[in-house]
């Protein structure tokens, strides 16, 4: 997992802030601090995050039925010194890629989390479902398509190969047959010497 870690210091000029609304890219997990979620206006605070908690993921977990997409749906500051480690969106879904049962924990955990705000499309969800459930079936029918295509291709190539070499054939036969006439012609043209000479007989006057 291509963790890595982000410091805020309690002193610091750019404190850590995260809003509503944006586009999220990463999530976070606490390894120390603490992190307040907060009101629009940052006057109430709703909830205190504190060490192994996990935020940020359901914006970038492409969520089926999601309301807000891939924005944020919390106000998150730091409350003073927190350590964070953090995750990309990107390097996420390569992790989830190798274990789909954890992906479908945390997308089964951020619908609940969507669903309590009423921020889940339960329609869209569930749709979404069914053709996720149809993916093993189209795949199947997609192969069995494909080793039909490669057949037939096998099939193709097969008489392709017979039919150049039936040609082939044919050609080294006219061929041949082109050679023989030629030779034919030229075997029974007469000699221009022996044109002269027959075209001569009993037209010289000496000798009639």
């Amino acid at each position: 997992m291509k963790l890595f870690e982000f410091i805020i210091l309690m002193n610091s000029y750019k404190l850590f802030e995260f809003y509503l609304g944006d586009i999220g890219k990463e999530m976070y997990i606490i390894k120390r601090g603490r992190l307040s979620v907060v009101s629009d206006d940052g006057t109430k605070v709703f909830v205190t995050l504190e060490e192994g908690s996990v935020f940020g993921e359901i914006s970038i977990l492409n969520i089926p039925g999601s309301k807000t997409g891939n924005r944020r749906t919390a106000n998150i500051r730091s409350v003073g010194y927190s350590d964070l480690f953090c995750l990309t969106k990107q390097d996420l879904w390569e992790v989830l890629a190798e274990y789909p049962s954890a992906r479908d924990t945390l997308i089964e955990r951020g619908k609940a989390h969507l669903r309590k705000d009423n921020l889940l499309d339960e329609e869209a969800a569930q749709l979404a479902q069914q053709d996720e459930a149809a993916i093993p079936e189209k795949v199947a029918r997609l192969e069995g398509n494909i080793d039909n295509l490669e057949t037939r291709l096998a099939r193709l190539m097969g008489e392709y190969t017979a039919n150049m070499a039936s040609l082939g054939q044919r050609l080294q036969t006219i061929e041949k047959l082109a050679d023989q006439r030629r030779g034919t012609l030229i075997d029974d043209k007469p000699s221009r010497k022996n044109t002269l000479d027959v075209t001569g007989v009993g037209t010289n006057e000496d000798d009639v």
